[in-house]
């Protein structure tokens, strides 16, 4: 007789572990749905950046590749976030006492500037005077700033934004 107890009991553990994989089969049906319908979204977005690209003609700011997948390598990401820091060094004071749609306008403004000129960091030969000129640019955002503060900002940013090529 143990034999036929033991066969019970085998076989109520083995309905449980029948139970347990139907019910994981279930939430392994759902998750293979939920894994279908993230790849779709990601692959929508994927090709709305592209045909964005497309139809913008690229951008000189983005990195080779960039265009193609939509996505901007690491490195890249990096070192646009140690140029910004850059270029809002010593700007709290001014930033805080500008009306709230010029802050508006600078930062965007800073952030095309900074996008500008990590292309310009991705080129073999770096033009110091084209990074120069890009932050004199943003600067002159500033109402009634000095010419000669923002000739020794934008100098002192280029030359710390220059470090930043390797």
């Amino acid at each position: 007789m143990p034999d036929l107890k033991e066969n019970k009991t085998e076989s109520g553990a083995a309905a449980e572990d029948l139970n347990v994989l139907r019910s994981a089969g279930a939430d392994f049906e759902a998750f293979k749905k939920e894994a279908a319908a993230v790849e779709q979204r990601i692959a929508e977005t994927a090709a709305e950046k592209i045909i964005e690209t497309k139809e913008g003609g690229g951008s000189p700011e983005e990195p080779a590749g960039a265009a193609i997948t939509g996505v901007q390598p690491r490195g890249y990401a990096i070192r646009q976030k140690k140029i910004e820091r850059v270029m809002e060094d010593g700007l709290a004071g001014i930033y805080q006492a500008m009306p709230p749609d010029k802050q508006q306008e600078f930062r965007m403004a800073g952030e095309r500037t900074a996008r500008e000129i990590n292309a310009v960091l991705q080129a073999a030969k770096i033009k110091v005077n084209k990074i120069i000129n890009l932050i004199r640019k943003w600067l002159s955002l500033i109402q009634g700033v000095n010419l000669y503060f923002l000739e020794k900002e934008a100098k002192r940013k280029a030359d710390e934004i220059v470090k930043f090529k390797n």
